[in-house]
């Protein structure tokens, strides 16, 4: 798979690179640790989960997509106040993830032992078409192409290809992930380390057709970023999801020892 090659024998000396980056930006931060919760709150506990509906215009195109939305359970476990955040594909996903949402019912919240409406919780519904993923050909000469221009640092010729790409017509999350990786990648090499991460947080894993070394490598670099902006609890996610890859425990005692001196650092700071 593209960008997972060399992954493996790579990956220790980008995160002691990253490690000596991220030591002089958390010097000049003065992070603060919160404060842990007192209240004796107990989160929803799902009952019954309704998958949403695939839109019939875009089982025709076989697009895929997620949307992210944001909600909250009130005291009789049902489902309020959803709101869209973000999405990918058709306007139809939006429509068909809040009916299924709405369906959703759930164990109350409780506040010291009190049924109440809960915090706001998010989700992200994902329209997976079935079936094997396969890029087409003509643009995966281009994201290899746009891949060698990265490589070479030949950024200007690569920003341009990158702009060419119509987003909209990216119909699977395999060709979504190959070109928001690519994106992230630009961003690194320009020193746009908010954009990397964004482009990195966009990619969607499934166990279905991702490969373990690409989910590796963009932990990785997700794990990087968020050091770099001193985003510590999101480090400490990337490092947990990390964990579970059998194929980063060579890699777990580097990872464990940079997340642990940035903390340490930042309390001190």
């Amino acid at each position: 798979m593209l960008f997972t090659k060399r992954v493996a024998t790579h990956i220790a000396q980008l995160l002691t690179l990253a490690l000596y980056l991220t030591f002089s930006a958390l010097l000049m931060t003065n992070a603060q640790a919160k404060p842990l919760s007192q209240d004796d709150y107990i989160h929803p506990k799902p009952i019954e989960r309704i998958e949403p509906k695939y839109p019939s215009s875009a089982l025709r195109k076989k697009q895929e997509g997620w949307v992210r939305l944001s909600f909250f359970v009130n005291e009789q476990g049902n489902v309020v106040d959803i709101k869209p955040l973000k999405f990918f594909g058709v306007e139809e996903f939006k429509t068909e993830a809040e009916l299924a949402l709405r369906e959703w019912k759930y164990k109350p919240a409780l506040k010291n032992g009190v049924t109440v409406k809960s915090k706001k919780m998010t989700v992200e519904l994902t329209f997976l078409f079935e079936g094997k993923k396969i890029l087409d050909l003509n643009l995966k000469k281009r994201f290899l192409k746009i891949n060698k221009r990265l490589e070479n640092n030949e950024l200007d010729e690569a920003k341009a290809m990158l702009a060419d790409i119509d987003i909209n017509h990216l119909y699977n999350l395999t060709e979504q992930n190959f070109y928001h990786n690519l994106s992230a990648s630009y961003a690194q090499k320009t020193g746009n380390i908010e954009q990397q991460l964004s482009h990195l947080n966009t990619i969607k894993f499934h166990s279905k057709i991702t490969e373990p070394m690409f989910k590796l490598s963009v932990l990785k670099e997700r794990f990087i970023a968020n050091i770099k902006l001193n985003k510590l609890s999101d480090a400490s996610r990337d490092f947990r999801a990390i964990k579970r890859i059998k194929e980063a425990k060579p890699y777990l005692a580097t990872f464990e020892k940079i997340l642990s001196q940035a903390k340490a650092m930042a309390k001190n700071a």
